[in-house]
Protein backbone atom coordinates (compact mmCIF):
# COMPACT_ATOMS: atom_id res chain seq x y z
CA UNK A 1 0.00 0.00 0.00
CA UNK A 2 1.59 3.20 -1.15
CA UNK A 3 1.21 6.27 0.97
CA UNK A 4 -0.18 4.37 3.92
CA UNK A 5 1.96 4.26 7.02
CA UNK A 6 1.96 1.39 9.46
CA UNK A 7 -0.08 3.40 11.98
CA UNK A 8 -2.65 4.36 9.32
CA UNK A 9 -2.89 0.75 8.17
CA UNK A 10 -3.64 -0.39 11.69
CA UNK A 11 -6.30 2.28 12.06
CA UNK A 12 -7.81 1.28 8.72
CA UNK A 13 -7.88 -2.34 9.84
CA UNK A 14 -9.55 -1.29 13.10
CA UNK A 15 -12.18 0.71 11.16
CA UNK A 16 -12.87 -2.25 8.85
CA UNK A 17 -13.23 -4.55 11.88
CA UNK A 18 -15.58 -2.08 13.56
CA UNK A 19 -17.65 -1.75 10.38
CA UNK A 20 -17.83 -5.53 10.07
CA UNK A 21 -18.91 -5.76 13.71
CA UNK A 22 -21.57 -3.10 13.13
CA UNK A 23 -22.82 -4.83 10.02
CA UNK A 24 -22.89 -8.15 11.84
CA UNK A 25 -24.68 -6.64 14.82
CA UNK A 26 -27.02 -4.94 12.35
CA UNK A 27 -27.96 -8.32 10.94
CA UNK A 28 -28.56 -9.52 14.48
CA UNK A 29 -30.66 -6.43 15.09
CA UNK A 30 -32.61 -7.07 11.90
CA UNK A 31 -33.09 -10.72 12.87
CA UNK A 32 -34.09 -9.67 16.41
CA UNK A 33 -36.55 -7.19 14.94
CA UNK A 34 -38.08 -9.88 12.72
CA UNK A 35 -38.33 -12.28 15.69
CA UNK A 36 -39.91 -9.55 17.81
CA UNK A 37 -42.43 -8.81 15.06
CA UNK A 38 -43.28 -12.51 14.77
CA UNK A 39 -43.79 -12.77 18.56
CA UNK A 40 -46.03 -9.69 18.51
CA UNK A 41 -48.15 -11.17 15.71
CA UNK A 42 -48.41 -14.48 17.59
CA UNK A 43 -49.39 -12.70 20.81
CA UNK A 44 -52.09 -10.75 18.94
CA UNK A 45 -53.44 -13.96 17.42
CA UNK A 46 -53.51 -15.82 20.75
CA UNK A 47 -55.15 -12.93 22.66
CA UNK A 48 -57.46 -11.93 19.77
CA UNK A 49 -56.12 -8.38 19.99
CA UNK A 50 -55.32 -6.32 16.92
CA UNK A 51 -54.30 -2.73 16.42
CA UNK A 52 -55.39 0.05 14.08
CA UNK A 53 -54.11 3.47 13.03
CA UNK A 54 -56.65 6.03 11.79
CA UNK A 55 -55.29 8.87 9.65
CA UNK A 56 -57.76 11.64 10.45
CA UNK A 57 -56.89 13.68 7.35
CA UNK A 58 -57.63 10.91 4.85
CA UNK A 59 -60.21 8.97 6.91
CA UNK A 60 -58.27 5.81 6.11
CA UNK A 61 -57.42 3.17 8.69
CA UNK A 62 -54.49 0.77 8.71
CA UNK A 63 -55.14 -2.56 10.43
CA UNK A 64 -52.89 -5.27 11.80
CA UNK A 65 -53.39 -8.76 10.39
CA UNK A 66 -55.23 -9.80 13.56
CA UNK A 67 -57.67 -6.89 13.22
CA UNK A 68 -58.55 -8.17 9.75
CA UNK A 69 -59.14 -11.64 11.19
CA UNK A 70 -61.30 -10.24 14.02
CA UNK A 71 -63.47 -8.52 11.40
CA UNK A 72 -63.66 -11.75 9.38
CA UNK A 73 -61.50 -10.47 6.53
CA UNK A 74 -58.34 -11.74 4.86
CA UNK A 75 -55.32 -9.64 5.90
CA UNK A 76 -54.19 -7.26 3.18
CA UNK A 77 -51.76 -4.44 2.73
CA UNK A 78 -52.90 -0.85 2.58
CA UNK A 79 -55.47 1.15 4.49
CA UNK A 80 -59.19 0.45 4.83
CA UNK A 81 -61.73 3.15 4.05
CA UNK A 82 -63.57 4.43 7.13
CA UNK A 83 -66.92 4.03 5.35
CA UNK A 84 -66.22 0.29 5.02
CA UNK A 85 -65.51 0.04 8.74
CA UNK A 86 -68.64 2.03 9.55
CA UNK A 87 -70.74 -0.51 7.65
CA UNK A 88 -69.19 -3.38 9.64
CA UNK A 89 -70.18 -1.87 13.01
CA UNK A 90 -73.55 -3.29 14.10
CA UNK A 91 -76.32 -0.84 13.09
CA UNK A 92 -77.56 -0.53 16.69
CA UNK A 93 -74.05 0.37 17.92
CA UNK A 94 -72.85 2.51 15.02
CA UNK A 95 -74.01 5.91 16.29
CA UNK A 96 -72.50 5.37 19.74
CA UNK A 97 -69.16 4.14 18.40
CA UNK A 98 -68.70 7.08 16.05
CA UNK A 99 -69.94 9.59 18.62
CA UNK A 100 -67.23 8.34 21.02
CA UNK A 101 -64.66 8.68 18.22
CA UNK A 102 -65.80 12.24 17.50
CA UNK A 103 -65.63 13.15 21.20
CA UNK A 104 -62.12 11.71 21.34
CA UNK A 105 -61.03 13.85 18.40
CA UNK A 106 -62.43 16.90 20.19
CA UNK A 107 -60.35 15.89 23.21
CA UNK A 108 -63.29 15.16 25.49
CA UNK A 109 -62.82 11.43 26.09
CA UNK A 110 -60.36 8.61 25.57
CA UNK A 111 -62.01 6.28 23.08
CA UNK A 112 -63.15 3.06 24.73
CA UNK A 113 -66.14 1.27 23.26
CA UNK A 114 -67.54 -2.20 23.66
CA UNK A 115 -69.68 -2.88 20.61
CA UNK A 116 -70.75 -5.43 18.06
CA UNK A 117 -69.47 -5.91 14.55
CA UNK A 118 -71.03 -7.83 11.68
CA UNK A 119 -68.62 -9.94 9.66
CA UNK A 120 -69.12 -10.38 5.92
CA UNK A 121 -70.50 -13.87 6.70
CA UNK A 122 -73.25 -12.24 8.79
CA UNK A 123 -71.78 -13.50 12.07
CA UNK A 124 -72.07 -10.96 14.89
CA UNK A 125 -69.04 -10.60 17.18
CA UNK A 126 -68.47 -8.40 20.22
CA UNK A 127 -65.29 -6.34 20.44
CA UNK A 128 -63.74 -3.84 22.77
CA UNK A 129 -61.86 -0.99 21.14
CA UNK A 130 -59.60 1.51 22.87
CA UNK A 131 -57.48 4.28 21.47
CA UNK A 132 -55.28 7.29 21.94
CA UNK A 133 -55.35 10.53 20.01
CA UNK A 134 -52.07 11.70 18.45
CA UNK A 135 -51.44 15.35 17.59
CA UNK A 136 -49.08 16.94 15.09
CA UNK A 137 -46.40 19.48 16.06
CA UNK A 138 -48.97 22.30 16.05
CA UNK A 139 -51.28 20.40 18.44
CA UNK A 140 -53.88 19.53 15.81
CA UNK A 141 -55.33 15.99 16.05
CA UNK A 142 -53.99 14.03 13.09
CA UNK A 143 -54.05 10.37 14.04
CA UNK A 144 -55.69 7.92 16.38
CA UNK A 145 -53.99 4.70 17.40
CA UNK A 146 -55.87 1.92 19.10
CA UNK A 147 -56.51 -1.70 19.79
CA UNK A 148 -59.47 -3.97 19.21
CA UNK A 149 -60.06 -7.19 21.11
CA UNK A 150 -62.57 -9.87 20.20
CA UNK A 151 -64.44 -10.51 23.47
CA UNK A 152 -67.26 -12.57 21.99
CA UNK A 153 -66.41 -15.77 23.87
CA UNK A 154 -66.14 -13.91 27.17
CA UNK A 155 -69.49 -12.15 26.58
CA UNK A 156 -71.18 -15.46 25.74
CA UNK A 157 -69.75 -17.01 28.93
CA UNK A 158 -70.99 -14.06 30.99
CA UNK A 159 -74.47 -14.37 29.45
CA UNK A 160 -74.53 -18.13 30.10
CA UNK A 161 -73.50 -17.54 33.71
CA UNK A 162 -76.26 -14.94 34.14
CA UNK A 163 -78.83 -17.38 32.72
CA UNK A 164 -77.60 -20.13 35.03
CA UNK A 165 -77.82 -17.78 38.03
CA UNK A 166 -81.36 -16.81 37.01
CA UNK A 167 -82.39 -20.48 36.70
CA UNK A 168 -80.79 -21.27 40.05
CA UNK A 169 -82.55 -18.34 41.71
CA UNK A 170 -85.88 -19.37 40.20
CA UNK A 171 -85.29 -22.99 41.25
CA UNK A 172 -84.57 -21.89 44.80
CA UNK A 173 -87.70 -19.75 44.83
CA UNK A 174 -89.84 -22.65 43.60
CA UNK A 175 -88.24 -25.06 46.08
CA UNK A 176 -88.99 -22.62 48.90
CA UNK A 177 -92.62 -22.36 47.71
CA UNK A 178 -92.80 -26.15 47.71
CA UNK A 179 -91.65 -26.27 51.33
CA UNK A 180 -94.30 -23.74 52.33
CA UNK A 181 -96.99 -25.79 50.54
CA UNK A 182 -95.87 -28.98 52.32
CA UNK A 183 -95.84 -27.23 55.70
CA UNK A 184 -99.33 -25.82 55.12
CA UNK A 185 -100.58 -29.23 54.04
CA UNK A 186 -99.15 -30.83 57.16
CA UNK A 187 -100.74 -28.30 59.52
CA UNK A 188 -104.02 -28.11 57.63
CA UNK A 189 -104.70 -31.81 58.03
CA UNK A 190 -105.12 -31.13 61.77
CA UNK A 191 -107.19 -28.01 61.24
CA UNK A 192 -110.94 -28.11 61.08
CA UNK A 193 -112.46 -25.43 58.88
Amino acid sequence: MRGVTVGTGKRLTEVVHRMAALLTSGSHTSRDLQESKARLEEAQRVAHVGYWVWDLDSDRVTWSDETYRIYGLVPQKGPVDLATIREMVHPEDRETVFRIAEEAILGRVRPDAEHRIVRPSGEVRTVNGQGDLKRDASGRPDQMFGTVQDITDRKRSEEALQRTQLYLSEGQRLAHMGKIHRIRSFYCQWCIF
